[in-house]
């Protein structure tokens, strides 16, 4: 890369700085943004004055995309593992209580406890997942997975408004090439926003098999989203000015990391008070009896 004066240069030559290591951001005549590492020093004839500077410009746009994707990721990991730790806990401290020596009881929140363990595993498996594919250092693993089970196991994780029913409209034989671990944790994610967001009616899953893709839609029946909101809604941390203030802003945009991951997008449509739609395109695969 090569540059002629800039303002470190400048600065240089005026009043002698050192500059170290400095990482301004560029925008390239096509739009794309780059950061460069700058570091800039003065020469100096015999006398002492300032003739000239030089400066070295390194491209450190990859090195900065992948220590913010780590910052991210641990953002997201201590968010993420809040709420099957949260369950986990809370069963603990009922069987500590005396639902131990009830056995149906006992039995119920043994089971409670088995399930948010094998969340907490899949959880974790698909956060490291996405964050090695996040700073590009692995391709995730597709699979063929079978989607019906998949969604099924989704929707008994999430706890809707007694008043919302969950409906699912999917063939039994309909499979997608996938990661599995990031596509179940685009999905939780995208259930849970329609549970939370949705205090009446229906959240509706459906899945339809169209040209060799399948497009995956989880429908509610909310309140739905101005454009702003929707065109901000995938943004980490963001949450919308009519927002309750819980969350931390976080479902949408790991539901839009896991779907960029496995070769999908993530379609949202909305208007207020018209309910959301959250759509996901996927290779389709089939599942062949043996």
């Amino acid at each position: 890369m090569t540059f002629c004066m800039t303002r470190f240069d400048s600065v240089t030559r005026r009043i002698g700085e050192v500059v170290i290591g400095e990482r301004p951001r560029i925008v390239r005549p096509d739009g794309e943004e780059i950061v460069v590492e700058v570091s800039s020093g003065p020469i100096r004839d015999q006398d002492g004055k300032i003739i000239a500077a030089v400066s070295v410009f390194n491209d450190v746009t990859s090195v900065e995309r992948r220590e913010r994707a780590e910052r991210e990721f641990v953002s997201n990991a201590a968010h993420e593992l809040q709420t099957p730790l949260a369950a986990i806990i809370g069963a603990v401290e009922v069987l500590q209580a005396g639902a131990k020596d009830e056995p149906a009881e006992r039995d119920r929140f043994l089971a409670h406890l088995e399930r948010q363990c094998r969340r907490l595993g899949r959880l974790t498996s698909a956060l490291l997942t996405l964050a090695r594919v996040q700073t590009g250092a692995e391709a995730p693993r597709l699979e063929l997975v079978e989607l019906c089970p998949l969604v099924e196991d989704v929707v008994e994780t999430i706890h809707p408004s007694p008043r919302v029913r969950v409906e699912i409209d999917c063939a039994e034989d309909i499979a997608v090439f996938a990661n599995r671990e990031l596509l179940e944790e685009a999905l939780v994610n995208l259930l849970s926003n329609a549970a939370k967001y949705t205090r009446s009616g229906t959240i509706t899953v459906e899945a339809a098999e169209r040209k060799g893709m399948v497009e995956v839609a989880v429908r509610d029946t909310g309140r739905g989203m101005g454009t702003q909101d929707r065109e901000r809604a995938v943004e980490r941390f963001y949450r919308g000015a009519d927002g309750d203030g819980s969350g931390f802003g976080l479902g949408l945009a790991i539901a839009a990391e896991a779907a960029k991951a496995i070769g999908s997008g993530l379609e949202l449509e909305s208007t207020p008070g018209g309910g959301t739609t959250a759509r996901l395109s996927l290779r389709a695969g089939r599942v062949v009896a043996a």
